[in-house]
């Protein structure tokens, strides 16, 4: 017998986790834009908004999730003045 329900492959997307100061507003559809280490990122454009909070956004891309801390930066530089 063949096996006539078409099974479903689902894809597992890689995450990337970063941080930096993000350009608001998210909005789906379009790139994420944030500043790390002196230079401006960019994402795939935004499917859907996972998580958004004070410390970190979560947004899935078509090939990756993107969970990105807003303090970690600040954090760093408050400790190198230090």
């Amino acid at each position: 017998m063949k096996n006539t329900k078409q099974e479903k492959t689902v894809k597992i997307k890689r995450m990337i986790f970063t941080y930096g100061s993000v350009l608001f507003p998210i909005a789906t559809g379009r790139p994420v834009n944030y500043y790390r280490n002196g230079k401006w990122h960019r994402t795939e454009d935004v499917k859907r908004i996972i998580r958004s909070d004070k410390e970190r956004i979560v947004v899935e891309t078509k090939g990756f999730v993107y969970n990105i801390q807003f303090r970690q930066e600040e954090a760093a530089s408050a400790m190198a003045t230090a």
